[in-house]
């Protein structure tokens, strides 16, 4: 017999099953982390399941966490976006990843397009403008929010 849901069992509690996917934001700036965690849960189909701060951070919380996509930030401090995505991309479950990057050097987004995420999208100052992109982005990977 299986334990109720969100009864314990062993010291584990069994959540309900979600259809809402899973997305680790990783970028070091907060205001903007928040406001975009603000915009994908206000989307209803998105939560967000951990908000790391750099990218070493960003590769314990997927290995943790196990998001079904990652919002990855280029710039940022102790291991950068690039370096995250090249390590994500050796790993056997690597979730899909969009950049999301305020860089606008067209050699700097080049860069980034080579180690070929899944997409590579803008910040703007409204975050709620980029979840179509994650909308879109997660159905093309097969994690349909």
């Amino acid at each position: 017999m299986q334990p109720a849901v969100g009864a314990q069992y062993r010291g584990v509690t069994r959540e309900p099953p979600s259809d809402r996917v899973r997305v680790l934001i990783v970028d070091d700036d907060d205001d903007f982390a928040s406001a975009m965690r603000a915009a994908l849960t206000a989307d209803g189909r998105i939560d967000v399941a951990g908000i790391a701060h750099d990218g070493l951070e960003a590769l314990e919380l997927t290995t943790s966490l196990r998001p079904d996509l990652v919002l990855l930030d280029l710039e940022m401090p102790r291991m950068d976006g690039y370096e995250t995505l090249r390590r994500l991309n050796r790993r056997a479950h690597k979730p899909p990843v969009i950049v999301l990057t305020g860089v606008t050097d067209v050699d700097e987004l080049g860069r980034a397009a080579r180690l070929h995420p899944d997409a590579l999208l803008q910040k703007t100052v409204d975050a709620e403008a980029i979840v179509p992109g994650v909308v879109m982005t997660l159905a093309l990977s097969g994690a349909a929010a």
